[in-house]
């Protein structure tokens, strides 16, 4: 009788232990899962009625292990090619900064290559208020920029929301991965080996395109334009405007 019970005794033993490490892998797949989602959290919370959400994403033309893209010379960046969003620029827009999210390689020099970029497009449209601290992108009237795990694909992404009906910005936040380096490269050449990182200006030039409403671009015709859509480490020919970026700023100046 009691090598009956100890048996019994065993197999529940035996039976808890794989039960508790079957909950423990599940529950270990799915953070992981969760950690390398795209910062989708925000489709978590529809947008009210006449208010739409359009998201874009930045990513590596080339993924490897343990690499950062393959980044290429500019050879012509007179192709004469954009593409427009559903929404337009109406006014000033001020953005703000969640400073406790910014990679310790850009803390010295983060606020002035962020307005530099917005330069980029235009002068006296865009401002820098307050500090924010918003750790996701979402629809809170804060146009927030920050850092935070996306994919592994993915260098950056936008998220604008607008008004069906007007047509105008509604709001717009940009979050760039913590998960790679980072870095503020030297103005030539276009590509950059040391450090292996992304240039924030390179990427931000490129995200704030879709703050004042330009599409992304993925003819191989405009690999060389701000707005093409794939990035690389050591990049920073976005930083100034092609042919076809040039026109659609024109086209859009609020």
């Amino acid at each position: 009788m009691k090598s009956r019970w100890s048996l019994y005794l065993l197999i529940g033993f035996f039976s808890l232990a794989v039960l508790s490490a079957t909950i423990s892998a599940v529950i270990g797949a799915q953070s992981q899962e969760a950690d390398d989602d795209d910062d989708d959290d925000v489709l978590g919370h529809p947008p009210p009625p006449g208010v739409e959400l359009r998201v874009f994403i930045h990513r590596l033309r080339v993924l490897k292990p343990n690499h950062h893209g393959t980044c290429t010379q500019t050879s012509d960046d007179q192709e004469n090619h954009f593409d427009v969003t559903p929404w337009h620029l109406s006014g000033p827009i001020i953005w703000r900064l969640n400073r406790s999210t910014v990679p310790k390689s850009l803390t010295g020099s983060v606020d002035g290559i962020l307005d530099a970029s917005f330069n980029t497009w235009y002068t006296r449209i865009f401002s820098q208020g307050p500090d924010t601290n918003a750790r996701a992108a979402r629809l809170d009237k804060v146009n927030a920029i920050l850092w935070r795990n996306l994919s592994r694909s993915s260098i950056g992404a936008t998220y604008a929301w607008y008004s069906r009906s007007s047509g105008e910005l509604v709001e717009v936040d940009t979050v760039f991965n913590k998960r790679f380096p980072w870095a503020n490269f030297d103005g030539s050449p276009d590509c950059q080996s040391s450090p292996d990182a992304y240039d924030l200006q390179n990427f931000a030039t490129h995200e704030f395109g879709h703050w004042v409403g330009l599409d992304d671009l993925y003819d191989d015709s405009d690999k060389d334009l701000t707005m093409y859509g794939f990035g690389a480490g050591g990049e920073i020919k976005k930083r100034t405007l092609g042919r076809g970026d040039d026109r659609g700023k024109s086209q859009l100046a609020p």
